[in-house]
């Protein structure tokens, strides 16, 4: 388990600025009248000084004397992530959903802005970390008729694949493979089962549980791709709209849908200008799971 997270806490270093060791997807970046008295309080309970480029997360606590309005903050969807006042001097960073679930693939369009602000990562280290990185993570969902990539740091003898009652539903020999494509359908998963996945053979107890994305969301997914296309026949844009889609979905509905692997899989090849964002929230939402697993 230490190797998995130590290795997973340096890649996700070299996706960060100097000071943010705080493990979650960005959702708002600092961008003016921040200077003065200005502090951020994390979940965690840590302290630190604002600065321009700061990013921000759900649950931080901004304060900034004689008045916190002058900040000015670049937020990675305006009509669902905002800033909540806790005093005049004050406020908290929270996100809410719309009142029609059906309207996240449109409001997702509004982050690309925001993604492209995020600091840059290059591919090289990217595709480096991916090679590092257990994926898809902790909790996460598959969607129907999608293969999901699962990949491990280190060799192993079996991949395998357990139902809650630990009956192996998958057992696939390895010859020093350290990824396999799966879908549900090939797994043999069943809604509302959970199901744990880990490498026989391996120094670790690591286990990651995944479960089926429940019809309601599958219908949420599905309906906002199918507007994506329609909106623009453009390759790389429907992949990256994609990926911002479902990060965001995954953002709003926390316990319900985790598909950050999938935004992943989405902008695997492509080189649009708000990849590197994408990429760098998936690092962060990795390292969150991880930690709070």
């Amino acid at each position: 388990m230490k190797q998995f997270i130590t290795t997973l806490g340096i890649i996700t270093a070299s996706f960060l600025y100097v000071g943010n060791a705080f493990a979650d997807a960005a959702v708002g970046m600092i961008i003016d009248g921040h200077k003065g008295n200005c502090s951020i309080k994390k979940k965690n309970g840590a302290t630190m000084k604002c600065r321009a480029g700061m990013q921000l997360h759900i649950g931080d606590e901004v304060t900034r004397t004689p008045d916190a309005k002058s900040i000015k903050i670049l937020w990675l969807a305006p009509a669902l992530t905002r800033s909540v006042e806790t005093g005049k001097t004050s406020f908290r960073v929270t996100a809410a959903p719309p009142p029609n679930k059906k309207d996240i693939a449109s409001v997702s369009q509004t982050t690309i802005p925001f993604l492209k602000k995020l600091p840059f990562a290059r591919q090289t280290d990217t595709s480096c970390s991916q090679a590092l990185i257990t994926t898809p993570g902790y909790s996460t969902t598959l969607l129907p008729q999608e293969n999901t990539v699962f990949s491990w740091p280190v060799g192993g003898k079996t991949f395998i694949v357990a139902d809650a009652k630990k009956y192996q539903v998958v057992r696939a020999p390895l010859s020093g493979e350290r990824s396999l494509s799966l879908s549900p359908e090939r797994i043999g998963m069943q809604p509302g089962q959970k199901y744990m996945w880990y490498i026989e053979g391996v120094d670790t107890d690591e286990f990651f549980d995944i479960r089926l994305l429940a019809k309601e969301h599958v219908s949420l997914v599905r309906d906002g791709f199918a507007s994506i296309d329609k909106a623009t026949s453009n390759t790389e844009e429907r992949a990256v709209r994609k990926a911002a889609f479902v990060q965001l979905l995954s953002d709003i509905y926390p316990k319900e849908v985790d598909l950050y692997w999938l935004s992943a899989q989405l902008v695997e090849n492509i080189t649009h200008d708000a990849v590197s964002g994408l990429r760098l929230r998936y690092a962060q939402h990795l390292q969150r799971t991880v930690q709070f697993h």
